[in-house]
């Protein structure tokens, strides 16, 4: 899995999870969590790549194209996981494990991109 990943890395091949794990830091557990799938699948798709469709992969590439719009990729990893005041005080990456957080984050990410502070 580690050569897998370090040849998406060094840009031979595109993994979409590889782009997720450099941006949100996230550890194996909570990726699985994120993607709604189990540990060992998410090792499979590290090495083998992800189905060509699965849409919370495709949310969460779409939230973090939008956070990617409005802050620095080093400082998406901190955003999403500490407590936000324009969000409730709640923790970005848990919101989003929901269908109804996700819809919240995305609109302040949104809001952000339309200059609004975060």
């Amino acid at each position: 899995m580690k050569a897998a990943v370090k040849r998406a890395e060094e840009g031979r091949y595109s993994n979409p999870l590889v782009e997720i794990r450099r941006l949100l830091k996230p550890a194996d557990e909570e990726l699985a969590l994120l993607l709604r799938t189990a540990t060992r699948t998410v090792y499979r798709w590290l090495e083998d790549g992800p189905p060509a469709e699965h849409p919370v992969l495709t949310q969460l590439q779409e939230l973090l194209a939008l956070a990617q719009s409005v802050m620095k990729s080093d400082e998406i990893s901190t955003w999403f996981h500490e407590p936000n005041r324009a969000l409730g005080g709640f923790i970005p990456i848990r919101l989003i494990l929901d269908p109804q957080g996700y819809l919240i984050v995305r609109d302040e990410l949104g809001a952000a991109a339309h200059g609004l502070p975060l």
